[in-house]
């Protein structure tokens, strides 16, 4: 019987020391909060910069592709005209294959405005999404969040565990 006093105290002993072990490693509660990534990025200083300079660089292709189109149409007009009468047939090809090659450079430029768009864009946003991911790294420390989601990807959230308020708060913004 004595055994068995001391088994069951050992019983509770090692079940005590267990949950007591248990509870110091138990992980804390996640706090998990969100943040739209897009209205972050926009509301950030350095983005009026970058979307100014995409939009002159999208004027200035625009402005090429138009005087390609306006050279084109040039070109062809004159090979319409009758003026075309007094060439020679040498003259006229030389002519239709420069006009042809001068439609597939229109071409070309028309379908590579949008990679040069995207890859311009790129360029400019890169530094401020890096800027932005530090920010919500710096933010999700500072106020105890285990995960931030983006508010673009899901569907129901609280409104106490938005992150937007304290980034405008860290960029200077209203």
């Amino acid at each position: 019987m004595r055994q068995s006093i001391l088994s069951a105290r050992a019983k509770l002993a090692l079940l005590i020391f267990i949950l007591a072990f248990a509870a110091k490693t138990a992980p804390a509660q996640s706090r998990i909060g969100y943040i739209s990534m897009s209205e972050l990025i926009q509301a950030m200083p350095e983005f009026k910069k970058a979307d100014s300079s995409l939009s002159n660089y999208q004027n200035a292709l625009n402005q090429r592709y138009q005087e390609m189109v306006k050279e084109f149409n040039e070109k062809d007009s004159m090979l319409s005209s009758p003026d075309t009468l007094h060439m020679t047939r040498e003259q006229l090809d030389v002519s239709r294959r420069g006009l042809t090659e001068l439609y597939s450079r229109v071409q070309g430029f028309s379908q590579q405005v949008n990679q040069l768009l995207q890859q311009r864009q790129d360029e400019l946003l890169a530094p401020i999404r890096k800027k932005a991911n530090d920010l919500i790294w710096q933010l999700a420390r500072e106020h105890g969040y285990t995960y931030v989601l983006l508010k673009e990807t899901i569907a129901v959230y609280p409104l106490s565990d938005d992150l937007m308020p304290y980034a405008k708060q860290k960029l200077a913004l209203k």
